[in-house]
């Protein structure tokens, strides 16, 4: 090589260090920073709770009219109105002085979801006041349910019988159990005495007898001597009621009933016989 020849190249290296300065060793800092790939962590589940039946408990009426001494039927309607199937469910209904119950918890086994069953609660009403029947239901996981019907007394009827005879004896006993009310006896076995026929007593038939209204004492006894004279006629009319009223049937009662009339010509006297006869009714 020439002299000519490497000054040219020493002055074209020069050239290149003056244009573009010291080439220097890359730094620590002077490094590209890495960036650390980001952590991916899976997506947290969703925490579910868990769906717990619901129940509904209902009644056609929430009052209802019985007479007591009788067996009622109560009918309750649950249904299931959630999404998940209700287990070991039941019907509860509460103690309560004055009411009698068959059962006192019903079962009902399991309710799928939208299901309905309908539970028949039998109760008596023994007491002349009304009473609060509280009726509730449960399932495992569930909450309770309560609704509650109102047992309120009404009047009733009772019929029976003169003993002997079974002539027919009706009458109604208010809702309070207070008093009877139009105690009607249509025919009673009797005899009849006219003075202008010699005052011999011949058999008869007394009818119509009706009493309007009697009390019955705290003890559920009645005894009553009653008046039953009419002011359109001239007739002392009398009769008497006697009964001890327990649970379903009227017993040892007894009824008597005289009538003596008179007029410008004749006088004369009736009278139940024997003068007084036993008689029993029931509730209808």
């Amino acid at each position: 090589m020439s002299f000519r020849r490497l000054a040219s190249i020493l002055t074209s290296a020069l050239l290149t260090v003056a244009t573009f300065g010291t080439v220097t060793a890359p730094t620590a800092s002077a490094a590209p920073t890495a960036v650390a790939p980001a952590i991916t962590r899976p997506a947290a589940a969703e925490k579910t709770e868990r769906v717990r039946p619901r129940l509904r408990v209902t009644v056609r009426d929430r009052e209802r009219h019985l007479a007591p001494g009788h067996w009622a039927r109560i009918k309750v309607r649950v249904r299931n109105v959630s999404r998940t199937k209700a287990r070991v469910v039941r019907v509860r209904v509460a103690k309560h002085s004055g009411l009698t119950l068959r059962k006192r918890v019903l079962r009902l086994g399991g309710l799928a979801p939208g299901a309905r069953l309908t539970a028949v609660v039998r109760v008596r009403l023994d007491v002349t006041r009304a009473r609060n029947l509280k009726v509730s239901a449960t399932a495992r996981g569930a909450r309770t349910r309560t609704t509650t019907v109102r047992l309120v007394p009404r009047a009733t009827t009772w019929r029976g019988a003169l003993q002997p005879g079974g002539e027919p004896v009706r009458f109604t006993m208010s809702a309070d159990g207070r008093s009877l009310r139009n105690v009607t006896v249509p025919r009673a076995p009797g005899t009849c005495a006219d003075h202008w026929d010699g005052g011999e007593p011949r058999h008869a038939t007394l009818r119509d007898i009706v009493i309007p209204v009697l009390a019955v004492r705290s003890d559920g006894t009645v005894d009553a001597d009653i008046d039953l004279a009419d002011e359109r006629l001239d007739w002392d009319r009398r009769a008497t009621l006697r009964v001890t009223l327990r649970g379903g049937a009227a017993t040892g009662g007894s009824f008597s009933y005289s009538e003596v009339y008179a007029d410008p010509i004749h006088w004369g006297e009736c009278k139940t016989s024997p003068y007084r006869i036993p008689w029993t009714a029931t509730r209808q």
